[in-house]
């Protein structure tokens, strides 16, 4: 049986093995980096069982992932709005700098991005200026 220790940027690994006196202890097996969930050679050696569950705990990662980007995107609409009050009522003025540049960089991104799909957001036809 696998079991997994959750690091900032990894995911650790441990067998459960009998320490030849009764006990369980923790064997480790690897990291798997979160920045791509890469398995290196340390895992080669796992059973199919124990894959099964590695890939089953890996994917569970991904989903995370996948389901703060969308929160963060459907929270966005209002995140702006305070950002935006934020900046009016008391930013300073090393903070509406950060702002700003975060904002202009971020509408870089999204108007490269609309570019290369050539379809605005929610599927219409996009020109680009």
């Amino acid at each position: 049986m696998l079991i997994c220790a959750d690091h900032e940027n990894k995911i650790e690994v441990f067998r459960i093995v009998d320490d030849g006196e009764g006990r369980s202890v923790r064997e480790r097996v690897g990291a798997v980096p979160k920045k791509d969930f890469a398995l290196g050679e340390a895992f080669d050696r796992l059973s199919e069982e124990e894959f099964g569950e590695l890939m089953s705990t890996i994917d569970i990662y991904k989903e995370a992932r996948n389901v703060r980007a969308k929160a963060a995107a459907l929270a966005f609409p209002q995140t702006v709005r305070q950002v935006v009050d934020y900046f009016e009522a008391s930013a300073d003025e090393c903070q509406r700098k950060l702002i700003f540049t975060a904002l202009k960089e971020g509408l870089r991104r999204v108007r490269q991005a609309s570019k290369e799909q050539e379809v605005a957001p929610g599927g219409a036809e996009f020109k680009p200026q």
